[in-house]
């Protein structure tokens, strides 16, 4: 359970930190730049959301924490899985 509020919290601050970092300097500063790179498997689909809501920054981010959410906890789960499995206690 505290996985899953990890992962949300995690994916929640790097969305903030960019749409925080795009409203203020724009999508293609470095600042915009950087932040979309550490958010980049949910940047993908904030980017198609983008598309459909006219470029909204709301959505955005919020489509991009999502997703980051979902691959952040899967990819952990997967890892303490592997974890379990080679090193049994």
């Amino acid at each position: 359970m505290t996985l899953r509020w990890i992962t949300l919290a995690i994916a929640v601050v790097l969305a903030l930190t960019m749409a925080i970092a795009v409203g203020q300097q724009g999508w293609h500063s470095t600042g915009g730049i950087r932040t979309a790179l550490l958010n980049f498997p949910g940047i993908i689909l904030g980017a198609v959301v983008g598309q459909l809501v006219d470029n909204e920054l709301v959505p955005i981010a919020i489509a991009t924490a999502l997703a980051n959410w979902a691959i952040y906890f899967w990819v952990i789960k997967g890892i303490l899985f592997l974890k379990r499995q080679l090193y049994p206690s």
